[in-house]
């Protein structure tokens, strides 16, 4: 007689969970992977929100100051990404080109942009019409005014006449940091671009880089730009960056 084999509820319960164990193993390899994978994604998204690009037009007369300003922010500031063009090197670029790097960047700033390079690129704005945060300073009039942050236009119902208050030179009884902060308590809108110029118009390599920090700031990057560090009026250059006068090693006189 051939012998019967019954199996309990808990043997077939043993016997299905032996037979899916593959299937089970497989599943938490998904799930594993899947985790792995949402990991990865959540840290580049992280890393992408975090670093900047700022793409910056800078006069052929400048574009050496700030460049040390550039490189004094990148030695303390390595995420963030920095594309920097002279006006003469964009007079050699396509308009699709210079939209590129435009369109590439998270921010951007022209300093010191006049002429036919200021007309082209208030058309290139004009076309975009871009919520992309931009700061003009020391440039024509007509495209500092097209300045704009993550709220919008900075001097949106300006006219000439207030332009002309913001735009003064410092005189020659007050300092910059007095000339900063009356402007930024009469346009506390525009206290950002007054800063940038602040930063601009006091040079040296870390004001310049504090220039930098400030414009990427603009931008949502966590970043804090430093206290304006005067400078003196009579001040030594070397290897793209001022020096202190007691640093200076020349022995032979005269020297200038």
């Amino acid at each position: 007689m051939a012998a019967s084999l019954t199996l309990s509820s808990d043997m077939r319960k043993s016997k299905l969970i032996i037979n899916d164990y593959p299937k089970l193993k497989i599943f938490w390899n998904i799930r594993y992977f899947q985790f792995f994978f949402i990991l990865i994604l959540l840290f580049a998204c992280n890393t992408q929100a975090y670093a900047k690009t700022l793409f910056a037009i800078v006069s052929d007369r400048s574009s050496t100051a700030l460049a040390a300003g550039a490189d004094y922010f990148l030695d303390r500031h390595k995420s963030h990404n920095l594309e920097f063009r002279s006006t003469s090197q964009l007079g050699h670029m396509t308009d699709a080109e210079v939209l590129s790097l435009w369109n590439d960047a998270d921010v951007v700033l022209t300093v010191g942009v006049f002429g036919d390079t200021a007309v082209r690129l208030q058309t290139l704005i004009d076309k975009k019409n871009s919520s992309r945060p931009f700061l003009a300073i020391s440039s024509t009039l007509s495209l500092i005014k097209r300045s704009q942050d993550r709220q919008g236009s900075l001097f949106q119902g300006f006219d000439r006449e207030k332009m002309k208050r913001i735009g003064r030179s410092v005189s020659e009884k007050e300092s910059l940091e007095d000339w900063i902060s009356k402007l930024s308590n009469e346009f506390p809108r525009q206290k950002t671009w007054v800063h940038a110029k602040g930063y601009w118009q006091a040079r040296g390599q870390e004001n310049l880089a504090n220039l930098i920090a400030l414009t990427f700031q603009t931008a949502g990057a966590d970043i804090q730009p430093d206290a304006m560090k005067p400078q003196k009026k009579v001040r030594f250059y070397r290897n793209r960056s001022f020096i202190d006068e007691e640093k200076i090693t020349l022995t032979r006189r005269p020297w200038v």
